[in-house]
């Protein structure tokens, strides 16, 4: 009992209530009379909007020593939207000047991780080697960095230069969310509409842009990933980025419109930049060394596999390979027929041809 009276101070925090009433003190009828109001007056989706504009437009206290940053990144935003450019033309400029201006980033940072190339095989197997140990799996996840370490280090080698376009990258990316945050108070952003969504300032009712902008990013982790290097320690970080992505999705379906639509942008040039950095020729600039070996590394491992395979078939006494080729025999049978029966035809014609213009001295 004595221990409860001492609590007792602690729920001093509690409103205070109307004598006779059981509840807490209720807001004035003027006051429920303007919301109801407000409420009945605005449309379903304008109302699907979490956040207070002029709060997501302010940093949180730590942050705001990067006011003028940010600032500087709105008013170029807006600088644009002055010059007569809609503001998802803004949205999709800002993206493409900003990954344009990274680009020989990228170009650098392949240059280095080539050098690497050679030793991706010798890793593989060290980490096959560390699986087979009786190691916890924070130990083999030590061990394993350790050694890559000495590795990249051997090649003279910094991990940071590893990660140089994502040094810039990320910060830059981070700016502009902020900077697009700060516009939620423009009453030109608010009234701006995107085909489905009424407003940039609000979500997207039905999820498409975030579950699209998600898709895209998904697809181009994938596209890095190959039977070649599906067990390297950068393809299980993009497995992982996979996984990540997709915790991320409710987060990305609760942000302003704006964001998002900039976000699925940034997807797409990241495709396109995949594209460019998976081009043979791309690689042939980058390295002309570094092409020959992939092929090299491919035409072994598609040896490898085919070679497992026929003995599995083997093993199992499956006739798969004796239908391949008897079906590979029929197809050249056919391929020949057809080749003869073109060779008979050409030949009638070219007969039916010399005896129309053959004279006729009957």
């Amino acid at each position: 009992m004595i221990k409860f009276l001492r609590m007792a101070p602690r729920f001093n925090y509690l409103p205070r209530f109307h004598a006779g009433q059981m509840g807490p003190i209720a807001p004035s009828p003027q006051i429920q009379q303007k919301m109801e109001a407000l409420e009945q007056n605005q449309p379903f989706f304008d109302r699907l909007i979490f956040f207070d504009p002029d709060i997501m437009a302010s940093l949180p206290g730590p942050l705001q020593v990067f006011d003028p940053v940010v600032d500087f990144g709105s008013g170029i935003l807006t600088y644009l939207h002055d010059c007569h450019i809609p503001w998802v033309g803004v949205l999709s400029l800002t993206c493409i000047i900003a990954r344009s201006t990274l680009l020989p980033l990228i170009y650098l940072q392949m240059k280095r991780t080539t050098r690497l190339a050679t030793v991706i095989p010798a890793i593989a197997q060290m980490k096959r080697l560390i699986d087979k140990t009786n190691y916890s799996k924070p130990k083999k996840l030590y061990t394993l960095m350790r050694l890559s370490y000495q590795i990249v280090h051997s090649q003279r080698l910094k991990w940071m230069r590893l990660f140089l376009y994502n040094v810039f990258h990320i910060p830059m990316l981070i700016t502009l969310i902020w900077s697009i945050r700060r516009l939620l108070i423009d009453e030109s952003f608010k009234t701006t509409a995107f085909l489905w969504i009424p407003s940039l300032s609000n979500m997207d009712p039905y999820f498409i842009v975030p579950a699209l902008t998600v898709i895209c990013y998904y697809y181009n982790l994938q596209r890095f990933i190959t039977p070649e290097n599906k067990d390297t320690l950068p393809s299980k970080l993009r497995n992982v980025g996979q996984f990540l992505l997709i915790l991320w999705l409710p987060f990305l379906a609760n942000w302003p419109c704006a964001i998002q639509i900039y976000m699925l942008f940034n997807a797409f040039f990241s495709i396109i930049q995949t594209s460019i950095m998976l081009h043979p020729e791309f690689q042939k600039l980058v390295d002309p060394k570094i092409f020959l070996y992939q092929m090299i590394i491919r035409m072994i491992e598609y040896d490898k596999n085919t070679s497992l395979s026929l003995i599995e078939a083997i093993k199992s006494g499956e006739e798969t390979h004796i239908e391949k080729s008897i079906s590979e025999e029929q197809l050249l049978d056919q391929f020949q027929k057809s080749l003869i029966e073109l060779n008979e035809g050409e030949l009638q014609e070219d007969a039916a041809k010399i005896s129309k213009d053959k004279p006729n001295f009957y």
